[in-house]
């Protein structure tokens, strides 16, 4: 018989819708397993970068919680691992600079007294200041206790002048003498600073004053400047360790305080020479007002005198001619040439006739180192009529030391004598004339 065809591919037909359905069963299948496989694989990558996402924005404690021991649970034992040390950085960082911090404002408040150290005006008052800033700065270095000693060379000893910390009213009692084997002495020699580990167990340290005080390491610097002028010493209540020891700021401090005090000295000296400069001003001043008026006198004595004086340098410069001088020679003071002088002044020797040499006036030879009394001169200047006679004395002029430095004469004018003279001698010619005509009769 005859089959037909449509029945004939039903079989295959329903075959094909079989595998179909089936094909379409598992492709939902994978589908929803892939899905289901890829979300438990994607979710602690999704945690892992939330959590990153949080570090990033500052909050280092997100943490992610570790659920299973594959790769994913070592990625994210790790990550924990990772921001649990970057939160411990971070906080140490935050310490470190809070110190770092506190360190740079303490060195800025140094550099700020070291400053105002160095600018302020040098008295007592501003260097008690600096010595109170320096004892500050090194309780601002961590040290309990701090002290300024100087030397006192004529004494021959070193003692306390300031203190700070748990010292204040200590340093009076603190006088070492500069050849003992104090430890203060022994720095103040030797101008080296030394770091006691434990002053306790040091034979350099006094035992009373550190069982007093209760101090066990202590560091003590010179101040140097072109000697030791005295040291600074700083201590502690601790043991020092000597390799963490760190000299350098207490070396400026001390370095500052040296030229402190000696800024101080020199201003002192400076005003000490000012005032003995004033000292002298004035002196010179009283000394300059009691010449003048010395000069004044001697001045009016010499205008007032009837004699002639004259004086003379060295090289014959007139250094005084007074009226009566002017008034006898016929003319003052000229400024020429000694050789000049017997012309000018019309000066002859007593025989009215020969002009004086130069070389034996009387002014010369005493500008010479001669002295001469009684010298007759004849004064035939046209001023005077008929001329006139003066009698000179003359010495040299010298100075402390004994060197001549000038002549003076001093003269007085003898015309009317020598005027008696010739009339006494003019009768005394006549009368003989007589008496020998009358013994003739």
């Amino acid at each position: 018989a005859k089959l037909d065809v449509e029945e004939a591919y039903r079989p295959v037909a329903l075959l094909r819708r079989l595998l179909l359905a089936i094909g379409a069963s598992t492709l939902g299948l994978g589908v929803a397993a892939s899905y289901v496989i890829a979300r438990q694989f994607t979710r602690p990558i999704r945690r892992l970068a939330e959590r990153a996402a949080a570090v990033a924005e500052g909050d280092l404690g997100a943490r992610i919680e570790v659920e299973s021991t594959d790769e994913m649970g070592v990625l994210a034992s790790s990550f924990n691992r990772m921001t649990e040390e970057l939160s411990q950085s971070y906080g140490s960082l935050e310490q470190r600079i809070s110190e770092r911090t506190r360190d740079l404002e303490a060195l800025r408040d140094l550099l700020d007294g070291l400053f105002r150290i160095s600018t302020s005006r040098l008295d007592l008052q501003n260097i008690e200041n600096t010595f109170d800033s320096i004892l500050k700065f090194c309780t601002q270095l961590g040290y309990e206790l701090a002290m300024l000693s100087l030397v006192d060379r004529p004494a021959g000893v070193i003692r306390g002048v300031r203190a700070g910390g748990g010292l204040p009213g200590w340093e009076p009692a603190t006088v070492r003498p500069l050849d003992g084997g104090d430890i203060l002495a022994i720095v103040a020699r030797e101008g080296r600073p030394v770091v006691i580990p434990d002053s306790t167990l040091d034979p350099r340290c006094d035992p009373a004053a550190i069982e007093l005080i209760g101090i066990r390491g202590q560091i003590v610097l010179p101040l140097a400047g072109e000697e030791i002028l005295g040291t600074l010493q700083v201590a502690s209540h601790r043991v020092f360790d000597p390799d963490e020891v760190d000299l350098r700021p207490l070396e400026t401090l001390a370095s500052h305080t040296a030229r402190a005090i000696v800024g101080l000295r020199q201003f002192e000296e400076i005003r000490r020479l000012n005032e003995d400069l004033e000292k002298k001003a004035s002196a010179l001043a009283r000394s300059e007002e009691a010449l003048r008026e010395q000069t004044r006198i001697l001045q009016s004595v010499f205008d007032c005198m009837g004699d002639g004086v004259v004086v003379t340098d060295r090289q014959a410069n007139f250094l005084l001619f007074n009226p009566a001088a002017e008034r006898m020679l016929g003319r003052g003071r000229v400024d020429l040439p000694s050789e000049e002088w017997a012309r000018l002044y019309r000066v002859y020797l007593p025989d009215r006739s020969t002009p004086f040499p130069t070389d034996d006036l009387p002014l010369i030879r005493a500008s010479r180192g001669e002295s001469l009394d009684q010298v007759e001169m004849f004064i035939a200047h046209p001023s005077i009529r008929e001329g006139s006679w003066i009698m000179v004395n003359a010495r040299p002029l010298r100075d402390e030391e004994g060197e001549i430095v000038g002549g003076v004469v001093v003269f007085h004018d003898i015309t009317r004598r020598k005027q008696f003279e010739a009339r006494l001698a003019a009768q005394y010619a006549t009368t003989r004339v007589l008496a020998e005509s009358g013994s003739m009769n």
